[in-house]
């Protein structure tokens, strides 16, 4: 498979909403010594009728934990270098195991970026009074869907609610999707709720987002009277590239270019095949020690998964030749 030269049109969105969806977490905020609080004026816990000692007492107990500590480590140092024999090699260091539990949300907005195409479609979903619905995710990537739109595509500044909000102070967008039950489907209350819950947004000018998992039971009341929903494109081999670009980059996406992404595409089958596998066997490929390996497993997992057989047979036999080609 070939790519053309240039990115498609979406690819300065997903980029972005990549690097917002792995930025690290911001650390926690250090306190100087006059924020700390006074240890005097501390109160143990009930029933200890006592005060906290005071700060000499604690800073003496400090140190006395530090140099615990230290000889406790100075003991083990000592023990292994006694342990260790001048002809057998120390191990080498293991390297850290990478981690992908948020392919998922990554995948979904990737799919969001190739819906919206630009800043400017995101923004089109933000307007006053705009109503967007968006459909074709499973049920089971509904979470990771929402949490791919609120922290990965809307611009900075704007908030998402599940309830419409009571004040027009903040800029929001009301993003609304049906509640799964515990065995991953929805039930008819569920669906009741959503809609209930979407007549009352139709209320207000407030922006709002349907997200609908594929085969979901529209009322046909609702389905009259929304626009024309969205469908969610497929998991594409650029897609998939991108994704494995991130999930095996070492740190900032900074260096992440369209080149990279189109030669590690070329490697992957087209969206149908892709649509074939299951997760679970995306995950296992994820294990794979580099993203070019990684792709190699895909293709050839797809390629395993491909229907198979002579279809001549069936020519002449309208719907049901259509239906299996």
């Amino acid at each position: 498979m070939t790519h053309e030269n240039t990115p498609p049109i979406w690819f300065p969105l997903a980029l972005t909403a990549l690097s917002r969806l792995t930025a690290p977490m911001p650390p926690a905020p250090e306190f100087e010594d006059d924020d700390a609080l006074d240890p005097d004026r501390l109160e143990t816990g009930p029933g200890t009728g006592g005060s906290m000692r005071a700060s000499g007492e604690a800073a003496s107990m400090i140190e006395l934990l530090h140099a615990s500590a230290a000889a406790l480590q100075s003991r083990d140092d000592a023990a292994l270098s006694e342990g260790t024999s001048a002809d057998v090699p120390a191990p080498a260091p293991q390297p850290a195991p990478r981690d992908w539990h948020d392919w998922s949300k990554l995948s979904a907005a990737l799919r969001l970026s190739a819906l919206f195409g630009t800043a400017a479609g995101v923004e089109a979903a933000l307007e006053d009074g705009a109503l967007t619905t968006v459909v074709g995710m499973p049920v089971t990537d509904l979470l990771a869907t929402r949490e791919a739109l609120q922290h990965g595509l809307l611009p900075e500044g704007v908030t998402a609610f599940q309830q419409l909000p009571t004040s027009g102070v903040v800029r929001g967008v009301l993003i609304l999707a049906p509640t799964p039950d515990s065995d991953g489907s929805v039930s008819k209350t569920s669906a009741s709720r959503l809609w209930q819950t979407v007549d009352r947004a139709l209320n207000s000018s407030a922006p709002l987002l349907l997200l609908l998992p594929a085969g979901f039971p529209a009322s046909p009341v609702h389905a009259r009277a929304l626009p024309t929903s969205r469908g969610l494109p497929r998991l594409d081999a650029v897609m998939l590239a991108m994704l494995l670009r991130v999930i095996y980059a070492d740190g900032s996406l900074d260096d992440l270019v369209w080149p990279d992404v189109a030669s590690l595409a070329a490697r992957l089958p087209t969206a149908p095949d892709l649509a074939t596998l299951s997760d679970a066997q995306i995950q296992v490929a994820l294990r794979a020690p580099t993203a070019e390996a990684a792709a190699e497993r895909i293709a050839a997992a797809a390629t395993a998964a491909r229907p198979a057989g002579d279809l001549s047979a069936l020519v002449g036999m309208g719907e049901l030749e259509a239906a299996a080609k």
